[in-house]
C-alpha cells in the first residue's frame, strides 16, 4: 500500500483546491448510504490533511458529519474524476473570502482512485498524427450504404477520428 501521493495526484488535488472543487461524499453504515455535498478549500501536503465546506446534508434523515467518521469522496476535474477514501480530522471555522464559515478538516489520502462510476474505461490515444478512418453507414436490414444527397449514386462518406478507446470499444 502506497504511503503518499504521487507528484501527478497532488497536483490534481493542488488545482482542485484552488478552485474551489465540488466533493460529493458518500458514508456507508450497515447498507445504507448518505451523501453529502461539499466543495474543497485547501489542501495541506505537510500536514496532511484538506479542509473542505461543512457538508451539506442530502435528506431530513441524515445526519451532519461527526468527527472521527469515515466516508468516500468523489469528485470531477478536467474532465475526469476520482475517488478516495478520508475522515472527519476536526470542525473547524475557516476565513473564505473575509468571512468565517463552518469547515471541515478531513484526512489527506494517500491515492486517488479512478472514479470512472461508467461500466466501460475511456483510455486515450496518443497517436501522431491521430487515426482517420472513413466509414460508411447503413441503415439497420439494409444492404446498401446511405447515399449522398449531393453527388448522385455515390454513398455518402464519413470521416472520423479516432480519439479515445473504451472498454466497450472504439
Amino acid at each position: 500500500a502506497r504511503t503518499a501521493l504521487e507528484s501527478l495526484e497532488r497536483d490534481v488535488l493542488d488545482m482542485a483546491a484552488g478552485q474551489n472543487e465540488n466533493l460529493t461524499l458518500t458514508v456507508t453504515n450497515r447498507n445504507e448510504s448518505y451523501v453529502y455535498v461539499s466543495r474543497m478549500l485547501e489542501v495541506h501536503f505537510k500536514k496532511k490533511f484538506i479542509i473542505i465546506d461543512e457538508a451539506s446534508i442530502d435528506s431530513e434523515n441524515t445526519k451532519p458529519l461527526s468527527k472521527g467518521e469515515k466516508f468516500e469522496v468523489f469528485f470531477q476535474f478536467k474532465g475526469f474524476r476520482y475517488l478516495f477514501d478520508s475522515i472527519v480530522l476536526e470542525h473547524i471555522k475557516y476565513n473564505f473570502n473575509n468571512r468565517p464559515i463552518y469547515a471541515l478538516k478531513i484526512q489527506l489520502p494517500t491515492h486517488l482512485r479512478d472514479g470512472e462510476r461508467r461500466e466501460y474505461f475511456r483510455v486515450g490515444l496518443s497517436m501522431k498524427p491521430p487515426v482517420h478512418v472513413k466509414f460508411n453507414i447503413f441503415k439497420k436490414g439494409e444492404d446498401t450504404p446511405i447515399m449522398s444527397a449531393v453527388v448522385a449514386k455515390q454513398p455518402e462518406i464519413y470521416d472520423g477520428i479516432i480519439t479515445d478507446i473504451s472498454g466497450g470499444g472504439f
